[in-house]
């Protein structure tokens, strides 16, 4: 997990500011911003961002946004009778 200053940090080192990204997302500099501090949360925005960074949105900000699978299948068990996941 990175806080926002690590973000802003290891981006200018791949060549990226918060303008940069918002021209090449197409969106204010406030949506950038307010993902990178953790005050919103854009999938779209943080899925370029972990990209631009070689990493994944749940390495970046595992406490925001969980894998649409689990690491392990079997860890995960659906309750039969209510379709509820446990």
């Amino acid at each position: 997990m990175m806080n926002a200053d690590d973000l802003n940090y290891a981006l200018k080192k791949f060549g990226w500011t918060q303008v940069a990204l918002s021209r090449a997302l197409q969106v204010d500099i406030c949506t950038v911003n307010n993902v990178i501090h953790g005050r919103t949360t854009s999938r779209r925005i943080a899925g370029f961002i972990a990209l631009q960074l070689n990493t994944t949105i749940e390495q970046l900000w595992p406490e925001r946004y969980r894998s649409e699978f689990p690491e392990n299948p079997s860890a995960m068990q659906v309750h039969q009778e209510t379709g509820e996941r446990t």
